[in-house]
């Protein structure tokens, strides 16, 4: 609750009431979807997978709400139907995307990109911003990381972490930075997906730095986890 009392907060002193009650509205809206699918998701005998696919095939992100959990116990793993992938934004039309784009592509001061302008916004309005950055300082320093990461991707490729999915047997003891918990899974810390009912990789969280400098840098594929996929589609690949 905390986290929706900041978010309208942000939306509230940031675009005023309209903004407010459009984000409220929404909100209950994915609350009801996410009921929705705690109770219909099934098992896949095919689910966690890891799979490689052109970073440009990763289309859309969904909407960020928790209506499709991705990460910890609380995971979503294996099939469902319903709208789910409906709640998508198209990758281009992120902030995030638009920001490195001028970045890398066009090179942009860091301070003239929107990622930026609305963070340096929210530190001075108290509010955690990118990345959860609270100061200049912290937000610079993640600028810094950007631009080591686009470099090292840049001359090297995407590097695999190489770990296999297992069966989760010691809870979060068995969690490092590469490995993290997906329901009764441990897989390795990948960008996140689902498969909608048009075949469509529909981003569900993590990698999304990741991701937008491979579509940047036109790398070939990278590897990602499929959590989900539509009842509408039969593979998974």
């Amino acid at each position: 609750m905390a986290t929706i009392a900041k978010k309208l907060q942000f939306q509230y002193i940031k675009n005023g009431k309209k903004e407010v009650l459009a984000t409220t509205f929404n909100h209950m809206v994915h609350q009801i979807v996410y009921r929705y699918n705690k109770r219909n998701i099934s098992e896949h005998d095919g689910l966690p997978k890891i799979i490689f696919v052109d970073p440009d095939d990763v289309r859309y992100s969904t909407i960020p709400e928790p209506y499709l959990p991705h990460k910890n116990a609380e995971a979503f793993v294996g099939e469902l139907g319903g709208v789910w992938d409906r709640f998508q934004k198209d990758f281009e039309d992120l902030k995030l995307y638009q920001s490195l784009k001028n970045r890398f592509e066009k090179g942009y001061p860091w301070e003239e990109t929107v990622m930026y302008q609305s963070s340096v916004w929210g530190i001075e309005n108290g509010l955690s911003t990118w990345n959860g950055c609270r100061t200049k300082s912290e937000l610079n320093e993640r600028c810094k990381s950007l631009d080591k990461l686009y470099i090292e991707l840049a001359e090297n490729g995407y590097s695999q972490s190489g770990v296999p999915i297992r069966k989760l047997e010691h809870s979060y003891a068995d969690q490092t930075d590469q490995v993290i918990q997906v329901g009764d899974y441990l897989i390795p810390d990948e960008s996140r997906v689902g498969i909608g009912r048009h075949g469509e990789y529909i981003r569900l969280g993590g990698g999304k730095h990741r991701v937008v400098l491979a579509k940047l840098l036109d790398i070939e594929k990278i590897p990602v986890v499929v959590l989900i996929k539509h009842t509408n589609v039969n593979r998974i690949c």
